[in-house]
């Protein structure tokens, strides 16, 4: 929709050349207004300019099945400006605009908008403070009041008013504004000087900061109740946390009333920022341990302790939240002050009601365990954060010749906050001349998980292309280490090192070829299978994500390339029903019974696999093509693999069999319709399948449909007559359904 887009680009030169009816009418496929398709995209001077045209669309109600007004649009993002400005134009409209009447109309109007509830059941004002709003709260509470709109009355999601979802949440500002009992708000500081601020903050702009009043860097709250030193953080401006915290540092014990609860501690815990972390710890230790006399000390410590074990939403505190991200660094960095100072944070659970501990071991987090059990500490073999930091900013610019001057040591033991090595950080990056240097002298590092399980081939096939140059190098490395050095025993422990590697799997249980697959890296996945099938290693039957193998994602994604290389080179037209004339055809693997019990009778393999996964397949494809389930129909004891193909031309479904005992020579021709064309004579047909092709006579269509009986049964197949009858019996459907297509 071309308005719709101009509107998501604030193209407000376009929106005042459209006509009002367009504007008023036009909807999204969603049912959304233009209006409300501005506050969405938060272009504010785009509504303006709409509700000039369109004043009606204010109080319109989506047609989607969110039910939202713009005022649940604008309290959803968190948009105090909008709602404020949407409150005075229905307001202007209540009370200045017409006659007496009117304006009595209007007013309730007004009302009845500003009370309408979205689908969870929720009031703009409900919905504002269920997201802890205090700027949008105070907005409607203020209107409300005025008018005496009984807004504040009106339960919301869950049946509770504000005030009840305020007090369930502990969220004092707000309660103290629904209850009238006092204004905190009076404290804060204005929106638009507030933002102006919280802007500066985002881009790092330290000497703006320094011009700033400690009053307002200690009241400033954004639309979400956040301080400015949390913004610092989560923006990860270290030097500004630095200057806010020496003109503010009460702000550092600052906990959130928004959804998170979540101190700069949890801030700094979330987006990985040790340097951070490690600031905070230093600043809340000195004030507890060396500012003021013995008992303001004590006092220092005691809010440093409460501090440090507060718990967010969910229910973590910043410790078991940086184990549950397997962040090293910081859990070794909150583990010393707990230590140290005897807090107990360690003794405290979290989310799940797991301590840190506990997720360390769920997460099979061997260096963590290490961590939180004093049982050697395998943090002393790490370089200096700063020093890695410095490191790896160089590989990931591909400073090869910087790479070359650092010690062997410190390639090795260098980690990130994820933990991920310098070798991981060069793939993730594509550097391939930084991989081969560190490899050539750290070859232990191609082993290495990170906090998430990943190896170096996980990192290297995650993105959507891959990287097969560095997969190709990797698998190299790894495969001349398993068989060319050492002796025989040597060699052999290096195979299985190999293999253990290669069949590594994430925390989202892929191994590198199921996340190859995942994301259709064709060459890369060539690779793996080929090292698969010579080595043997049994990768291919590995399942990953949802507890699929490669070869169910590639038949989920009907990916015939990639179907063709998991099937050992098989054409994927012939095993998997494709054909070359462009209709829509399935493989349909059917049952066999034999001295091994019952398995699948599939294409080139012999022997039994796993029916289920197949299966599910199949008739999930069969009802979209044949409206029902092949599992609902009876299955002979012993049938061949047959391809069921929907003619949508000649408005019948065929089913072609595959001659048994010449698949595996190459005798037939790889799609079926050219197997067809292929077979000579009625003979080897009668022989192979129970099929008959009728000699070269040219039928006419009205001479082919006499030939519609169980006796005699004709069918029209790529333009050329069969004589079926014989296999009617051996149709895994039925022969009705070969006789309904006569």
């Amino acid at each position: 929709m071309d308005l719709f887009d101009c509107v998501k680009k604030g193209d407000l030169d376009y929106i005042k050349t459209v006509t009002e009816d367009v504007i008023l009418k036009a909807r999204d496929k969603n049912g959304i207004s233009v209006l409300s398709a501005a506050t969405i995209e938060d272009k504010f001077d785009c509504c303006k300019e709409i509700l000039k045209k369109c004043p009606s669309l204010l109080y319109l109600q989506d047609d989607s099945d969110s039910k939202y007004t713009v005022l649940h649009h604008a309290t959803y993002y968190g948009s105090y400006v909008f709602i404020d400005y949407f409150l005075s134009v229905g307001l202007d409209a209540a009370t200045n605009e017409g006659n007496m009447e009117s304006r009595e109309e209007n007013m309730l109007r007004f009302k009845k908008w500003i009370k309408l509830k979205n689908k969870y059941a929720d009031t703009a004002l409900t919905q504002a403070t269920y997201y802890h709003n205090l700027h949008i709260v105070k907005r409607l509470i203020e209107v409300d009041r005025e008018y005496k709109l009984g807004l504040s009355g009106i339960v919301g999601r869950d049946r509770r008013t504000a005030l009840q979802w305020a007090v369930e949440y502990q969220d004092h500002d707000i309660i103290k504004l629904l209850t009238d009992e006092g204004d905190p708000y009076s404290d804060y500081i204005p929106y638009s000087i507030a933002m102006d601020l919280f802007d500066h903050v985002k881009k790092g702009d330290l000497d703006y900061i320094k011009t700033v009043r400690s009053d307002v860097l200690l009241k400033a709250r954004d639309e979400k109740g956040i301080s400015v030193l949390s913004a610092a953080t989560t923006q990860n401006k270290l030097d500004c946390c630095k200057e806010i915290l020496k003109k503010c540092p009460s702000l550092l014990y600052l906990q959130e009333h928004s959804n998170s609860k979540f101190t700069v501690l949890h801030h700094a815990t979330y987006y990985d920022n040790y340097m951070i972390i490690d600031y905070f710890l230093n600043v809340g230790l000195d004030a507890a341990t060396n500012e003021g006399n013995m008992e303001s000390r004590e006092e220092n410590m005691l809010r440093f302790k409460k501090w440090i074990k507060l718990k967010n939403s969910d229910a973590d505190t910043a410790l078991t939240q940086a184990t549950y991200f397997g962040n090293l660094h910081i859990v070794k960095k909150l583990i010393e002050v707990d230590r140290e100072c005897k807090l107990g944070l360690s003794e405290i659970v979290g989310r799940d009601r797991q301590t840190a501990l506990q997720w360390a071991v769920k997460n099979q987090d061997h260096e963590m365990i290490k961590v939180l059990t004093d049982e050697g500490d395998p943090y002393s073999d790490y370089i200096p954060y700063s020093i890695a930091m410095d490191l790896f900013d160089h590989v990931k610019k591909g400073d090869l010749d910087y790479v070359k001057t650092v010690r062997s040591d410190v390639l090795l033991n260098s980690r990130d906050e994820e933990r991920r090595s310098a070798l991981c950080i060069a793939t993730r990056y594509n550097q391939f001349g930084c991989c081969e240097e560190i490899l050539k002298r750290c070859p232990i590092l191609l082993y290495h998980q990170n906090n998430t399980k990943d190896t170096v081939l996980h990192h290297a096939t995650y993105f959507r292309n891959g990287f097969y140059r560095l997969v190709d190098l990797f698998v190299g490395v790894g495969l001349d280490v398993a068989t060319t050095e050492g002796n025989v025993e040597s060699k052999a422990e290096n195979m299985q090192r190999f293999k253990k590697w290669i069949n590594l799997q994430n925390r989202k249980e892929d191994t590198a070829l199921t996340q190859a697959a995942y994301n259709h890296n064709h060459d890369i996945v060539k690779r793996f299978l080929e090292v698969d099938r010579q080595y043997k290693l049994g990768l291919s039957d590995i399942t990953g994500f949802d507890k699929k193998t490669p070869l169910q994602l590639a038949l989920e994604y009907e990916d015939q390339e990639m179907i063709k290389l998991l099937t050992e080179g098989t054409d994927p037209d012939f095993k998997y029903g494709g054909n070359t004339d462009g209709n829509n055809s399935l493989w349909i693997a059917t049952t066999q019974s034999d001295s091994a019990g019952v398995g699948l009778d599939v294409a080139t393999k012999e022997g039994n696999i796993d029916r289920k996964p197949y299966m599910d397949l199949f008739d999930h494809m069969a009802t979209s093509h044949f409206g029902f389930p092949l599992q609902k129909v009876t299955l002979q004891e012993r049938m061949r693999p047959m391809i069921l193909k929907k003619n949508t031309d000649l408005n019948f479904s065929i089913a072609m069999p595959q001659a048994q005992g010449t698949q595996q020579t190459g005798n037939i021709s790889d799609t079926a319709g050219a197997w067809l064309d292929n077979i000579k004579t009625s003979e080897d047909i009668k022989l192979k399948s129970g099929i008959t092709v009728v000699s070269d006579k040219i039928f006419t269509l009205a001479e082919v449909s006499k030939h519609n009986n169980s006796k005699d049964c004709w069918l029209v197949i790529n333009g050329k007559v069969y004589d079926v009858t014989g296999f009617l019996g051996d149709h895994p459907g039925g022969g009705e359904i070969l006789l309904e297509a006569t």
